[in-house]
């Protein structure tokens, strides 16, 4: 968050990559000589666990959701979540709105 606070969004829309630079130089600069791990995803379980002197899941996959198809699959199921719930509220407010005709046709005598 004190990434995006303290820079020109400005420069950040003209320059983005040596931004993103800078600010990864910056945070080497200030990690020198103190335990720190550069790390890329990409290199899976392996560099993290030794990193943090843990063990290696052997059971559990990398997470992946940032993959291409995962996360097409993952926006697929969204806009499916988003068309329902347009399509409930067509049918909830149209569906109140023909009980409330219908009880005021019979309430009126079915005169209308």
């Amino acid at each position: 968050m004190k990434f995006h606070e303290t820079q020109d969004n400005d420069r950040i829309a003209a320059d983005g990559e040596q931004v993103y630079q800078e600010h990864n130089e910056l945070v080497r600069r200030l990690a020198r000589n103190r335990e720190f791990l550069e790390y890329n995803v990409k290199e899976g379980w392996e560099p993290l666990c030794k990193f943090l002197d843990k063990p290696v899941p052997r059971d559990e996959p990398f997470p992946r959701l940032n993959e291409t198809a995962v996360f097409q699959t993952r926006l697929k199921s969204l806009k499916r979540l988003i068309f329902l719930g347009y399509v409930i509220n067509i049918l909830k407010y149209t569906g109140a709105a023909l009980i409330a005709g219908y009880a005021m046709y019979v309430a009126l005598g079915r005169s209308l």
